[in-house]
């Protein structure tokens, strides 16, 4: 979370300022509204986000409120197999049992993909068995109704076959990672482009297609996207460089004396 954070508070008040600048695509949000969605929590109170794609994070932290129960019980190769599937049948019916609260803390839009990512964590600790494999082919089957849903309802850019490509293509490529195929791979430029697919996530979507639609009957269609896809590359970079790994220094530091304060305190108030 303490890494979260600070890319995202940037990618809040840039995404607004944006959609400030450039009205008439995607609709601004109230200034309350806003103020909310900084703190990463605006799915959970109904306040829709500044950026459609935020809502994964609300899905991931559903995941790391889910995860502390089976760290609490410790982390054993048994015991995260056993919460993989608990959890993966009861986020199957989760969508159409009408119990709010079940769907809040099963996560059903997400939790395939962390129950796959958990999976290929055992892989690439333990090594593959079946276990493993039916897990993760549960999860790539389970997996692409969400993305087919979006695509159709909400993105309407391509059809079920290419968000069923895409995530098996994605899949597949971590499968190959888990397993060990990636290992020789050691171009230095990866740790870089990595550190920034955060940023670049965080600011992409609103700003870039609210840009291209103000730029795309003014020019060649190819040359805005060439400059917001070099320009979008860059942003994130220095958003890495000068927002991410400082403000993320300062925030640890200030909550490890917090958190060593709250240890050594008195029980008496």
């Amino acid at each position: 979370m303490i890494r979260l954070y600070p890319a995202y508070w940037f990618a809040v008040l840039f995404t607004t300022a944006a959609l400030i600048a450039v009205p008439g695509v995607w609709e601004r949000l109230r200034l309350r509204e806003v103020l909310l969605d900084l703190t990463m929590l605006p799915s959970g109170s109904g306040v829709p986000d500044v950026d459609g794609v935020y809502w994964t994070l609300w899905s991931e932290l559903r995941f790391h409120l889910l995860l502390p129960v089976v760290v609490a019980m410790g982390l054993t190769y048994r015991r995260v197999v056993v919460f993989c599937r608990v959890w993966g049948a009861v986020a199957m019916p989760a969508p159409v049992a009408r119990l709010p609260l079940l769907e809040l803390a099963a996560n059903p839009d997400g939790a395939w993909y962390s129950i796959a990512g958990l999976a290929l964590h055992l892989v690439h600790r333990f090594g593959q068995d079946l276990l493993l494999r039916g897990i993760l082919a549960m999860a790539w089957l389970m997996g692409q109704l969400e993305p087919g849903n979006r695509i159709e309802d909400v993105e309407r850019v391509s059809g079920r076959r290419g968000s069923v490509a895409v995530v098996t293509v994605f899949l597949l490529f971590m499968v190959a990672v888990a397993l060990g195929y990636t290992d020789r791979i050691r171009w230095k430029w990866l740790v870089t482009a990595g550190a920034m697919t955060y940023s670049l996530y965080l600011v992409h979507c609103a700003a870039g297609t609210a840009l291209i639609a103000r730029l795309r009957d003014t020019m060649d269609a190819r040359l805005p996207i060439a400059v917001l896809v070099t320009g979008f590359l860059l942003l994130s970079y220095l958003i890495h460089r000068f927002v991410e790994r400082p403000l993320s220094r300062l925030l640890k530091r200030g909550l490890d004396t917090s958190f060593a304060r709250l240890r050594n305190a008195n029980n008496r108030p």
